[in-house]
């Protein structure tokens, strides 16, 4: 009996398509898991990673993550998305401090954690983030925010959202 043409007409038509691997460095991947389970995103984040809401795959890497209604505390292995340009974290209910570690993520283009309930302490860090163009911040407990702008964010060249 043999395989009917069809079959092989569309086999050889998709062995010339581009296929986009999801495959990524491990340190990113456990990154997504812990982020994951602090964040209670089981129910949004299961199955193949392409599956995932708000999450962005490019080149291999993570490029982009926009959470919606998670709560919990950012872990400190956010680090390893070292290719990530936006982050978009806002309108939840996330606890605890942000993470130094958000200031090692130098492609970081946008990053939104406004109406969030952080206990702010330093946010220094975040002058590391020359490539940044959007930052918000508002709706956090303006009465924990600095008095003056840190002396570091003088290194935020390509800002032009605050």
């Amino acid at each position: 009996m043999g395989i009917p043409l069809f079959l092989l007409v569309f086999c050889f038509l998709m062995q010339g398509l581009p296929t986009q691997s999801l495959e990524i460095p491990e340190a990113e991947l456990d990154a997504l898991y812990a982020l994951r389970t602090s964040l209670d995103l089981a129910s949004d984040w299961s199955g193949p990673l392409d599956s995932w809401k708000g999450l962005e795959i490019k080149d291999g890497h993570v490029a982009s993550i926009n959470i919606k209604n998670a709560h919990g505390t950012l872990p400190k292995g956010i680090s390893a998305f070292t290719n990530i340009t936006t982050l978009i974290l806002g309108q939840n209910r996330l606890l605890g401090t942000i993470p130094a570690e958000i200031g090692m993520l130098r492609n970081l283009e946008y990053l939104d954690l406004h109406e969030n309930l952080f206990v702010i302490t330093k946010l220094d860090f975040l002058g590391q983030l020359s490539r940044l163009t959007y930052l918000d911040l508002s709706s956090l407990l303006t009465d924990q925010l600095p008095e003056s702008i840190p002396e570091e964010w003088a290194q935020l060249s390509s800002l032009q959202h605050l």
